[in-house]
């Protein structure tokens, strides 16, 4: 429900700016107040799944290695030669 809510937010803002090159004060102060909301759900969203990218990531990659083990292995022996090198 959130992301349907931050979507919201961020078609508004598209629709306000719409191709203008020049804002009117008005204008201006009506897209900075979307702004602020929407800066003020992500912190909320942020706070709620402080790690759920970090989830996301290290499920995928379990989930490739499960998958895929040799290419895992490959890729870990590529990435202990580069370290090796210093890059």
């Amino acid at each position: 429900m959130e992301t349907e809510q931050l979507g919201a937010l961020i078609g508004d803002i598209r629709q306000s700016i719409g191709g203008k090159t020049e804002l009117t004060a008005d204008e201006l102060l009506a897209l900075n107040a979307k702004l602020a909301e929407l800066e003020n759900k992500l912190a909320g969203v942020e706070q709620e799944h402080p790690d759920s990218l970090n989830y996301q990531l290290t499920k995928m990659a379990a989930d490739f290695e499960a998958d895929h083990p040799q290419a895992s292995r490959v890729l870990e022996n590529m990435a202990d030669t580069l370290a090796k090198l210093g890059i």
